[in-house]
């Protein structure tokens, strides 16, 4: 079965950048040294797989497949294998659309306490979703990837496994296993027909204060507020409604 995480940002992010320290590079060299052999790269609204990057990760005998994070209707979804060359999609019809043409949906973290998660939008849309993801941010007694484990097997959706990795303590506490060839289309398949496994562990007091650190201080960042704040002016996310 291969190792795999479709949920991963490095310092190209447009929006997330000024948190993060580590370029794409470096973070195939993480994945490589934690045994990683499928990752997709997830920055948010853009689709950065660049020839050098996909070279570099097959010499460290990783498949890298093109993804994003794309933000739909103000709503957090991973993108994984889009159309190259296509429209980022922004709307649920815009989604539906670029899943008919191959691309894997993955609802993101779906019910955490965040305006940019689904929430309920997830079962309104459900039939736009391949799968829903099992969120890394969780322990003992908070564990709000229960709800999405409920949708999951009641919509029969796969359940996938991933970090959110914007640093790299974040890795390889909550990963897939699927059991596929390295090959995209197969891979994918695969996910599909729900063939993988979840590894996943509660994280313990120490990481699970970390990573809240690192949300409050991501927020809270004057840096990386303004800097949404002027990506989002440039690249609005919200469709426009009709009239009435």
């Amino acid at each position: 079965m291969l190792k795999l995480d479709f949920h991963m940002h490095s310092n190209e992010d447009p929006l997330d950048w000024p948190i993060i320290t580590h370029n794409s590079f470096q973070l195939v060299d993480e994945a490589a040294r934690l045994g990683y052999e499928v990752i997709s790269l997830t920055l948010h609204e853009t689709l950065h797989y660049p020839k050098a990057l996909q070279n570099y990760a097959q010499k460290k005998n990783i498949l890298l497949i093109p993804g994003m994070e794309a933000t739909i209707e103000g709503k957090h979804v991973l993108v994984i294998n889009p159309p190259l060359g296509t429209k980022i999609p922004y709307t649920f019809d815009e989604l539906e659309k670029i899943r008919h043409e191959g691309a894997l949906t993955i609802a993101a973290h779906p019910f955490y306490p965040l305006e940019t998660c689904l929430g309920p939008k997830l079962r309104e849309h459900i039939n736009v979703f391949d799968a829903i993801e099992h969120c890394h941010f969780y322990n003992r007694f908070i564990n709000r990837n229960k709800k999405a484990i409920e949708i999951a097997e009641e919509y029969n959706k796969p359940l996938v496994a991933n970090s959110d990795m914007h640093h790299f303590y974040q890795y390889n506490t909550n990963y897939t296993l699927v059991d596929a060839e390295k090959e995209t289309d197969d891979i994918l398949e695969a996910i599909r027909k729900n063939k993988l496994r979840l590894v996943t562990r509660p994280l313990n007091v120490y990481e699970f204060s970390m990573i809240t650190t690192f949300i409050a201080s991501g927020w809270l960042n004057p840096r990386n507020s303004m800097n949404r704040r002027a990506w989002r002016k440039t690249h609005p996310i919200h469709p426009i409604p009709s009239p009435h």
